[in-house]
């Protein structure tokens, strides 16, 4: 399907083209006051696809891991890529350390969280604030998957491949075929400061936002529920592997993920 290329946040913004949070209920926030929020709220991996902790389809370099994770493998030592400070979720990658030399055939180590065991929902406002890092080969996403898997429903939210850090890609994907519609949004550099990405899907269509302003519009139906997924991925044939000018350790920063649900 033809890719569109849009400007946002230049010349006048009218009112329609803004989102209106006073027609919704919240329905789900992570704010990240507590480190419990992380482990409380979310899991780690890709429990409900065989327990994946990477996808080798995309020919990703990460693996994804927690603490949990890391002290099965006897690797106490090693750090987990989470940590909270002030409100905001780090998740960062970082080369596999030598102490996993043999239990981890992955050369990255990276997080991702999900909402797949406590919170899906069937139309909605979905919305990150988030600050995505910067550099070659890494990859961070934002994105709603379909709770059955059965009809490989996906919606990218946000993607970035951070080589690109003012390139903003939202994209839905209705079967196993690739993204059906796709637009590619040029907006202010999201490694400089945090921004909220978001999505209001409807019965009808579905509205992608970028600092709450709308920057396109699918008329795609899509049954539900979907769940929430936010990770950085490491590599991979889309956006590429990572040079010796990567700068690691590498951080997709979090103030929040929120869902609301349209008031009736």
């Amino acid at each position: 399907m033809p890719v569109c290329i849009l400007l946002a946040g230049i010349g006048p913004v009218h009112a329609e083209a803004q989102i209106n949070l006073d027609q919704f209920d919240l329905t789900f926030s992570a704010e990240f006051d507590r480190p419990s929020d992380i482990d409380e709220k979310f899991i780690h991996h890709y429990r409900r696809w065989g327990d994946l902790r990477t996808l080798a389809g995309n020919l990703e370099q990460e693996l994804y891991v927690d603490r949990a994770y890391l002290d099965e493998l006897g690797a106490h030592d090693v750090e987990a890529p989470f940590s909270v400070d002030d409100g905001i979720l780090s998740i960062t990658a970082r080369p596999t350390p030598e102490a996993l030399s043999g239990k981890i055939d992955l050369p990255y180590l990276s997080g991702m969280v999900t909402t797949e065991e406590s919170f899906a929902q069937t139309n909605g406002y979905f919305e990150i604030r988030c600050r995505m890092p910067a550099g070659q080969g890494l990859w961070p996403a934002f994105w709603l998957v379909g709770l059955t898997h059965d009809e490989a429903l996906e919606i990218d939210v946000v993607e970035v491949l951070a080589d690109k850090p003012r390139t903003i890609y939202n994209s839905i994907h209705t079967s196993d075929r690739g993204v059906e519609w796709g637009i590619e949004v040029l907006a202010a550099d999201s490694s400089k400061d945090f921004h909220t990405y978001g999505v209001d899907w409807r019965p009808d269509r579905i509205d992608f936002y970028v600092d709450r302003i709308m920057v396109g519009s699918a008329p795609v139906h899509l049954p539900g529920p979907m769940y929430m997924i936010a990770n950085l991925a490491v590599g991979g044939e889309w956006p590429g592997n990572p040079t010796k000018e990567t700068a690691f350790p590498a951080s997709f920063e979090i103030d929040y993920i929120r869902a609301y649900a349209h008031r009736q």
